[in-house]
This record gives structure tokens, C-alpha cells and sequence, in this order.
């Protein structure tokens, strides 16, 4: 049975003069077993955008890219 694809937008805030997104990413384990990973990628300075839509727009390029490997799931080596 084939999991359905999930959309996240992702949790998008501002620190440090920086933008920040932060989102869930899927991890098998070697059992088979899934667990969820937080994860983060910085956007941009903040001095680099103009506007609040710029980094929202970044932020949604981002986070299909995400979507688009997240079937692929990533195998965690120990």
C-alpha cells in the first residue's frame, strides 16, 4: 500500500538578520521503521528581500522541491 504524498508548507521565521524555514522530513530506519527529522535551510539574508512575499515565494520554491523527493524516502546509515 502506497502512503499518501503529503504538502507542508514548512515554518518560516526570522533570526539572526536571516530567513529560516523549517520543516519535517521522513527517515526509514533499518528496521523499516519511519521516523520524523527536523530539518531547516536558510533562505536568504534579510536585507536580501524587499518584501514579506519574497521570502514566502522562496520558501514555496523550496518546499516543492522537498515534496518532489520526499517519496523518495532517505535511508539513515549508522
Amino acid at each position: 500500500m502506497k502512503a499518501g504524498l503529503r504538502y507542508q508548507n514548512g515554518c518560516m521565521y526570522e533570526t539572526h538578520g536571516a530567513w529560516y524555514v523549517r520543516y519535517r522530513q521522513r527517515i526509514l530506519q533499518e528496521d523499516g521503521s519511519a521516523k520524523l527529522n527536523h530539518a531547516s535551510k536558510h533562505l536568504g539574508r534579510s536585507a536580501d528581500f524587499s518584501n514579506i512575499f519574497e521570502v514566502k515565494r522562496c520558501r514555496a520554491s523550496f518546499m516543492q522541491a522537498v515534496i518532489a523527493i520526499g517519496s523518495v524516502h532517505i535511508r539513515e546509515s549508522r
